[in-house]
């Protein structure tokens, strides 16, 4: 119990940190007035849809009210949220690009290393720190998931549908007896 306390803590340091980040970083790009609509320009390109954070929140709380500053501060933690996973999960591609050069013999192999940050990355990092939310995220969005990341349930149906698609091919492709033409 200690140890899982202990790792929460660290976790919600990590994310701590990250929204300080975020914060320093949107302070650093906060528009001057001398500086005019240019920095206002860069300003919305890192931001995430003040509109779309409404809506989910919202959407997640029905008949509740919110004063606009509940909503800044919601949009504030959702984008140092996505700051944290996007760092987490650029770590576990480092990772397998580091795993991909060393299993790698040569110069052609050690180039085709994938360099694209995935789901499969994201869910790692949430899998081992973040499992509820891992496992929520896996339920919602099965489709997106890779397979060892989805829901047990989903799988059965997706078991399921093979073995139904491989019923109905046996049974085209089985001659039909009894026919006389």
């Amino acid at each position: 119990l200690g140890d899982s306390i202990s790792s929460q803590e660290a976790t919600m340091s990590e994310v701590s940190a990250a929204a300080n980040a975020a914060v320093g970083a949107a302070a650093e790009v906060v528009p001057d007035t001398a500086q005019g609509s240019e920095a206002s320009d860069e300003l919305a390109e890192i931001t995430l849809p003040f509109a779309a954070v409404k809506r989910i929140v919202r959407s997640a709380a029905p008949g509740t009210r919110f004063s606009r500053e509940a909503f800044a501060g919601l949009h504030r933690i959702a984008q140092a949220f996505i700051c944290f996973a996007t760092d987490r999960a650029l770590h576990e591609a480092r990772v397998d690009a580091e795993k991909g050069k060393k299993t790698a013999k040569s110069k052609a192999a050690q180039q085709t290393v994938r360099r694209t940050l995935s789901t499969e990355h994201v869910m790692r990092f949430l899998t081992v720190e973040m499992p509820p939310i891992a496992k929520k995220i896996a339920t919602l969005f099965p489709e997106m998931m890779p397979a060892e990341f989805k829901p047990a349930g989903v799988k059965l149906l997706e078991q399921l549908q093979e073995q139904e698609r491989a019923a109905t091919a046996a049974a085209a492709a089985a001659p039909v007896s009894g026919l006389l033409w």
